[in-house]
């Protein structure tokens, strides 16, 4: 998904920033923070992430996505696994990161089985009843409706093999934390304080991991910030950009 181009004025171009989607998700979920910064003349493309079955084929989409054009990178949740990854490897690329409702950490045993029970579940009944009863009830500090149509209708949109697909990535995924360590851009650390998966600890380790960066919890808000706190985020996110 790319954003329209702006009006050809006397307004300034602002960099171009790159959105990276978490686990079955689209651009449907940054809706409200894609319109502010398209108001404020930022070029905005979310990469189209797919059926890639590995961290490392995300990281190549993302490349080739950017097309050798640098950006400020914001990474949601597996996206911000790929944004680590991505910084260890092609750190020219980013001019900004932003970490939302992200973490660092390998999975463990535990959690691979886990996916691999949900992929089951899903051949087995339906890709909706595996996002109902296993994911929904960790995804918000508080049950709204709309919010959960929304999550549905992009796992929908994108499918049972998008998920095998993005749930094999997460399952060989890295600890990396020391792209954390190594990174000399500035960074932006944002996640919901009550955020039942990606835990309030994980978002500190990164901020004391990473000497360039701002480390801001969200109140009230669980692992999607840009819909339980979305204009209050797209506030954040375009502070933070147009700081020097």
């Amino acid at each position: 998904m790319k954003a329209t181009q702006p009006n050809q004025d006397n307004r300034t171009m602002q960099p171009q920033v790159y959105i990276l989607p978490g686990t079955f998700c689209t651009g449907l979920m940054f809706e409200q923070q894609i319109s502010v910064l398209e108001r404020a003349n930022y070029q905005v493309t979310v990469v189209p992430f797919n059926a890639e079955e590995s961290i490392a084929s995300l990281v190549n989409l993302t490349v080739k996505t950017m097309a050798n054009q640098p950006g400020v990178v914001i990474g949601f949740s597996m996206g911000g696994i790929v944004a680590l990854e991505l910084a260890n490897h092609c750190p020219e690329l980013i001019t900004k990161l932003c970490l939302l409702s992200t973490n660092y950490h390998a999975d463990t045993e535990e959690k691979r089985l886990a996916r691999q029970a949900h992929i089951a579940q899903a051949e087995q009944n339906s890709l909706l009843s595996v996002i109902e009863h296993s994911y929904l009830p960790n995804y918000f500090y508080c049950h709204q409706q709309a919010y959960a149509d929304i999550v549905v209708k992009m796992a929908n949109e994108l499918g049972l093999t998008v998920f095998k697909a993005q749930l094999s990535a997460l399952a060989t995924r890295k600890h990396n934390l020391s792209a954390l360590e190594n990174i000399a851009k500035p960074v932006l650390i944002l996640a919901g304080q009550q955020d039942k998966l990606c835990i309030a600890e994980y978002q500190h380790a990164m901020h004391e991991a990473c000497h360039h960066s701002d480390l801001i919890l969200l109140d009230r808000c669980g692992h999607f910030p840009t819909l339980e706190r979305g204009q209050l985020v797209s506030q954040l996110l375009l502070a933070w950009l147009e700081e020097s």
